[in-house]
C-alpha cells in the first residue's frame, strides 16, 4: 500500500512526465523518480549521522596513561 507521503510524490512526478508516452513509459519514469527521491533521502542521512559521529569524535577523547616507569 502506499502512504500520503508516497502518493504526493507520485502526484508531483506526474507533472512532469509528458503525457503524450506510454502508460509503461510513463511508470517507470515515476518510479525511477520516486527511487531517486529515496537514495536523495537515504544519502542526506548518511551525512547528518556522518556530521553527528566528526562531532563526537572530538568531545570525547580517551584519556591515556603517561609514560611513568613501572615502580
Amino acid at each position: 500500500m502506499e502512504g500520503p507521503k508516497d502518493l504526493e510524490m507520485m502526484e508531483e512526478s506526474d507533472d512532469e512526465i509528458p503525457k503524450e508516452l506510454p502508460p509503461e513509459i510513463k511508470e517507470i519514469m515515476r518510479i525511477d523518480k520516486n527511487l531517486q527521491a529515496k537514495i536523495d533521502e537515504i544519502l542526506d542521512q548518511m551525512d547528518m549521522n556522518r556530521n553527528i559521529e566528526d562531532k563526537d569524535e572530538g568531545a570525547l577523547q580517551p584519556i591515556l596513561p603517561t609514560d611513568k616507569p613501572d615502580d
